[in-house]
């Protein structure tokens, strides 16, 4: 039983407790009175916006945001016992009793059934120190998968960084690994080092647990996997693979069939039930036929049905998927006559997975047409789908609901014969599906025999470029969020549909123009993300594409010599690789490739100039400005800006808000304050204006370092808060960074250094996740103040001598309002120590790497309670 109050009995003890009507608290927190209501009555759970927004209202502590949220969107708290909880705290807070891990593990909807041997003895190699990787082999359909999912769900307590789930399934390079595990740990490479390097970095100081699935087509990755356990002391890697990696350290964990019925053997039900595999019929048929039962007249067909199917379990579930219809001789007889038919054949196959293709063979048959047609469509999907997305495929038109009504049917048909797996994950988006990654091998088998096999993939590529198009036109607004949390879901299918689209569009231009197209609209995507090295080169196999398919002809292309109006086609292609050119400037400039991304600004530039596009230049403007902002060119920047903003005040764009955002920039870099801050609340108002909270947070974030510039506190305070919600709620992890570091300094200023420490200890798991260059630099010298301000001078010395040369090797100057205070403050904790100490302490700081720099950082924040000792 579960004791824990519920959301809506909580959010009205609190209201009442301030003595506050529905009509002020609905006020207070920007709702409408009917929403509270139904809120406090649970008829309503609130946005993950709105829960976020109560947790700022009701000042509850950031580092308990993510269960409240939980709490909030779930109506009643998960407790960890079943015992009523006995504490105040817990009552007050009942998101307390929620436990949370760090990971990305899927959840698990059905129970594990004959394993817990196997369960037991496998957890148990893991945990052995010696142990780093344990690989769990079998044939196909074994349970390798669920077996290991299992295991790793019962370790969190032994890997306090985490637990992660990698789907290897959608890869097909064994160098995409790398990248695979990067984004299932949240992690992102930036300042040019190569996404191994980074991956190794991170790693290397943390006590993980990785669970790489379906690894046998990557075997040419096993050493990277070796190297990355060489690299880090604590880190293990549990593998599904249907055969060992055969590496230095491997233990191998051979996965057998359940136990079956031994053949021409009378078993009464009761005795029946205590063998795995029947226990796994029989759980499963009642998903099927609810009243399903294992009776005597039954039972010995049952026995023959598991001993037929050799203890295979995706055999099993896939034939207790017709207990409702079928009798068990029925079926029995059916599963007989398959298995006698593919006996005589497929003898390349080993026995188990013939009988495995036998079940499969067995349950395709038994479909209609329809059913047939819609499972070789489904195969094209890579990691899941959406039933829109299913209905697209099925159809090829969105707009026939007759179509969509008898997909969905044929859909719910093969979800309930077990041949599609509804897929839950730990989010709250919308219902997706999958395919067993057998099962779809089949599938796929089928579909490259049909005639329709192209077609198919073309209508995959084309949902999702329509997906890539509509987020990349919806960059500002309400849509903004719902579209990235889109291409968070389906990355693996956007990935898969751009491989198709670059390697079919080598032998036609239409689709390689729908390559190119498509890698122009993801590259707003990938920086949103951070996945800046991953999409670069996606942007530039595009770039490569067009130049050898769609634009090497068009006189004037490459050096502009020829001014001849471009016909219609020669202009759609060439704003293509002018938006491409843009976004490939834009990542390297995020990559710390400051040279190569003002060449390729300035060749984008030149391409869209000819066009007449002002939209297009006033982008690449913008990031032309941004370049000599970081590098100290202040005056050319506002001149840049200026021209951005006359061209996109011409056209109307909503880019305007953004573009005199980042002139305030400039002119606060620079110490132009008054301009500054006028220019950031002209942004702000546009931004409120679009109802575009997604974009809101920078103009939020800059006033509220002018308003900390002032010594306005609170105001300062206000803005971050909302910043803060807005990038919890968007996932804008650059954003988030940049925010958090304004924050700790705030906190600094004020002299709260217990909050200081707090935000600054949310920011640089970040920052070792993704390395914002910039705000690494502001972190470590915000630090070094709070040190300075503890009483800690060497300590102080370390990290401003760490945050130099990056500044240095970045370009990046300090704005000239805080050189003064910057100075002043160094020149205070020289002289609280020696020297000479003090000038080794900055010189040792200064020779280390980024990664040691923020590591030493960690450990100090750990240590800031002994005031004034040095660590």
């Amino acid at each position: 039983m579960n004791y824990g109050i519920t959301f809506g009995a909580w959010l009205k003890e609190r209201r009442r407790a301030q003595g506050i009507s529905h009509d002020e608290f609905a006020d207070r927190i920007a709702c409408s009175r009917i929403a509270l209501l139904k809120m406090e009555s649970e008829e309503r759970r609130p946005s993950r916006q709105m829960a976020l927004l109560l947790a700022q209202y009701f000042q509850i502590p950031a580092d308990e945001h993510e269960a409240f949220v939980i709490f909030a969107r779930a109506g009643q708290a998960s407790s960890l016992t079943d015992e009523a909880p006995t504490s105040e705290a817990a009552t007050r807070s009942p998101w307390r009793a929620v436990h949370l891990h760090k990971t990305n593990m899927p959840y698990l909807l059905t129970p594990l059934i004959g394993r817990e041997r196997d369960e037991e003895e496998a957890r148990n190699h893991l945990l052995q120190w010696r142990v780093r990787i344990l690989t769990l082999t079998g044939p196909p359909g074994i349970g390798k998968t669920r077996l290991g999912t299992q295991i790793a769900s019962s370790l969190f307590e032994h890997f306090e960084d985490g637990i992660y789930f990698v789907d290897l399934s959608p890869v097909t390079d064994p160098d995409d690994v790398h990248a695979a595990i990067a984004r299932s740990v949240g992690l992102t490479a930036t300042g040019g080092a190569p996404i191994s390097t980074a991956l190794q970095e991170y790693l290397s100081k943390r006590r993980m647990l990785l669970l790489l699935d379906n690894f046998e087509h990557l075997l040419d990755a096993a050493s990277d996997v070796v190297k990355l356990l060489e690299a880090s002391p604590w880190l293990k890697v549990l593998i599904t693979s249907r055969e060992a990696l055969n590496v230095r350290g491997e233990r191998r964990f051979v996965v057998q069939p359940l136990a079956t019925p031994a053949k021409g053997q009378s078993y009464s039900p009761s005795a029946l039930l205590k063998i795995p595999s029947v226990e796994l019929f029989v759980d499963r048929a009642q998903y099927s036929a609810s009243d399903f039962e294992l009776t005597n007249e039954n039972a010995q067909d049952v026995a023959a049905i598991c001993a037929g199917l050799e203890g295979l379990p995706l055999a099993i579930e896939l034939a207790a998927a017709r207990a409702g219809d079928l009798s068990m001789r029925e079926l029995r007889e059916a599963m007989s006559a398959q298995l006698l038919l593919l006996a005589g054949g497929g003898r390349d196959l080993p026995p188990r997975q013939r009988t495995l293709r036998s079940a499969i063979q067995w349950s395709y048959k038994l479909l209609s047409d329809d059913e047939q047609a819609i499972l070789h469509k489904l195969s094209v999907f890579v990691g899941g789908f959406t039933r829109e997305a299913a209905e697209h495929i099925w159809s090829g038109r969105a707009e026939e609901h007759s179509e969509y009504q008898h997909s969905e049917a044929l859909l719910r048909s093969l979800v309930d014969k077990s041949l599609v797996k509804r897929e839950s994950k730990r989010s709250d988006s919308e219902t997706r599906f999958g395919l067993l990654e057998a099962i779809r091998e089949y599938a796929l088998h089928m579909l490259a025999e049909s005639e329709e096999e192209w077609h198919i993939r073309l209508r995959h590529a084309r949902y999702f470029f329509s997906l890539a198009e509509q987020a990349f036109t919806n960059q500002s607004g309400p849509r903004q969020l719902p579209l990235l949390n889109a291409l968070d879901a389906d990355y693996s299918n956007l990935l898969a549909a751009q491989n198709w689209l670059l390697s079919t569009g080598r032998h036609d231009p239409e689709i390689a123009e729908l390559a190119a197209l498509m890698a122009s609209y993801l590259f707003y995507y990938w920086d949103w993300r951070g996945y800046f090295a991953e999409g670069q080169a996606w942007i530039e196999q595009a770039l490569a594409l067009g130049d050898h398919v769609l634009w090497h002809n068009i006189p004037g292309n490459a050096d502009g010599a020829d001014n001849r109006t471009p016909t219609e086609l020669e202009a759609r292609l060439l704003k293509i690789r002018g938006r491409l050119l843009n976004g490939a400037g834009l990542h390297a400039s995020s990559l710390g490739d400051y040279g190569s991304a003002l060449h390729l600004f300035n060749d984008a530039l030149q391409v869209l100039s000819r066009l007449g596009n002002k939209q297009g230049m006033a982008a690449v403007l913008s990031n032309i400005a941004i370049l000599e902002g970081d590098q100290g060119l202040y005056g050319q920047a506002v001149e840049t800006y200026k021209q951005a903003v006359e061209l996109n005040r011409e056209i109307g764009h909503n880019q305007v808000a953004l573009t005199l955002n980042n002139l305030g920039v400039v002119y606060w870099k620079s110490g132009d304050v008054e301009n500054a801050r006028a220019m950031y609340q002209e942004s702000l108002t546009l931004y409120r204006q679009m109802d575009d909270p997604g974009n809101m947070v920078f103009a939020l974030d800059n006033l509220g370092i002018v308003a900390q510039y002032h010594e306005e506190y609170e105001a300062a305070r206000r803005y971050q808060d909302e910043a803060l919600a807005i990038c919890r709620t968007f996932g804008h992890k650059n954003s988030l960074a940049h925010v958090l570091a304004n924050m700790g300094s705030r906190a600094v200023a004020e002299g709260d250094f217990a909050l200081a420490r707090e935000y600054y200890r949310e920011l640089l798991p970040l920052l070792q996740q993704q390395n914002y260059y910039q705000v690494i630099v502001s972190c470590l010298e915000g630090i070094a103040t709070l040190s300075y301000k503890l009483g800690r001078p060497l300590e102080a010395a370390w990290l401003w001598g760490a945050a130099e040369p990056m500044r240095r090797v970045n370009k990046q100057p300090m704005g000239v309002l805080f050189i003064k205070k910057y100075e002043q403050n160094v020149a205070a904790a020289l002289e609280q120590c020696d020297p000479e100490a003090f000038q080794a302490a900055w010189s040792e700081g200064g020779s280390m790497l980024t990664h040691d720099a923020l590591t030493y950082a960690v450990a100090r924040l750990g240590d800031h309670s002994k005031v004034g000792q040095e660590g």
